[in-house]
């Protein structure tokens, strides 16, 4: 089912971030891994075997910078899905998820209006 498709995985350097892109590859995928430390990405996939190759490609990406969001998706040549795993880190990080307002929710995962037009 995902022979040869291109999955990009942000977040990839985490628990399931790896756990995920190691299922993808497992099914055939061709995956972009992307995270804000490449170091720590390759590291942890190495430590498990996997090295970036024909079917893995490693990205260093920062999801709350925009213009590295612009940059990274103008970069990007084709995708046939994608699986966004971060959790941005505000002023707020770190409280009970009870206490997680929809506020600091929206704040971690929001775009600017600016962007809409790159994103294919």
């Amino acid at each position: 089912m995902l022979n040869n498709k291109t999955i990009l995985v942000v977040g990839a350097a985490g628990l399931l971030g790896t756990s995920t892109v190691c299922a993808l590859l497992e099914n055939h995928a061709n995956v972009i891994a992307a995270d804000i430390d490449i170091v720590l990405m390759r590291s942890k996939f190495e430590s498990m075997g996997i090295s970036e190759g024909n079917r893995l490609m490693l990205k260093e990406i920062n999801v709350t910078n925009e213009l590295d969001m612009v940059a990274f998706f103008d970069e990007i040549e084709h995708l046939d899905g994608a699986v966004n795993l971060t959790y941005p880190r505000n002023k707020n990080y770190g409280r009970h998820f009870f206490d997680v307002s929809f506020a600091d929710f929206n704040e971690n995962l929001a775009f600017s209006g600016k962007t809409k037009n790159h994103f294919r």
